[in-house]
């Protein structure tokens, strides 16, 4: 296939995928414009997409008894109270600013926002985090869902924000410190 047919197909794809739709709790895909170049000097403005990670763990325990200890878990791995909304059981930490730690750990090993001269982004920058949980019925059990995303700023006063990825790690202490929670 041709550079070109290859970009028509990848363009194809990527419309497929955005106009899937999701439930209350889904946010719309992140979207980047890039400029791609063939080998005939052709370029072409491609807007590409992607899905952010959602960490799912299984509860045997009911909806209840998970819901009203979501805001402890959450305070326990280092994060503020949530926004809780009942109607769709979402616990939400929005735009949180942080800075070199969250808790006792270095941001680094949560996220990845890549790396320069000084080490480690997530270690370096001005995070802002949002933390999204919320609870699914799934027979006799529930699930939670939480999905983490951050953006790093320059504390120096460099322009631009930089997209940074979740390890899983956040995620999973969230699950841990709910279990921790039900357990008690």
């Amino acid at each position: 296939m041709s550079p070109l047919g290859i970009m028509r197909s990848t363009v194809l794809l990527l419309l497929l995928v955005a106009c899937a739709t999701g439930g209350p709790n889904e946010q719309p895909m992140r979207e980047d414009r890039v400029s791609l170049h063939d080998s005939e000097g052709q370029i072409f403005d491609v807007s590409l997409q992607r899905q952010d990670y959602v960490q799912q763990s299984t509860f045997d325990v009911p909806g209840d008894s998970l819901w009203v200890r979501i805001p402890d878990a959450l305070r326990d791995v280092g994060l503020p109270l949530p926004v809780m909304d009942a109607a769709i059981r979402t616990a939400l930490v929005e735009n949180h600013t942080v800075m070199r730690t969250l808790g006792t750990e270095r941001l680094s090993r949560f996220l990845d926002c890549g790396s320069d001269i000084t080490g480690y982004v997530a270690d370096t920058h001005r995070i802002r985090l949002t933390v999204r949980s919320w609870l699914e019925p799934e027979g006799r059990n529930t699930r939670l869902h939480t999905r983490v995303e951050a953006t790093a700023t320059s504390v120096e006063g460099r322009p631009g924000r930089i997209t940074c990825s979740s390890r899983g790690e956040l995620e999973y202490r969230i699950a841990q410190a709910l279990r921790a929670r039900v357990s008690q």
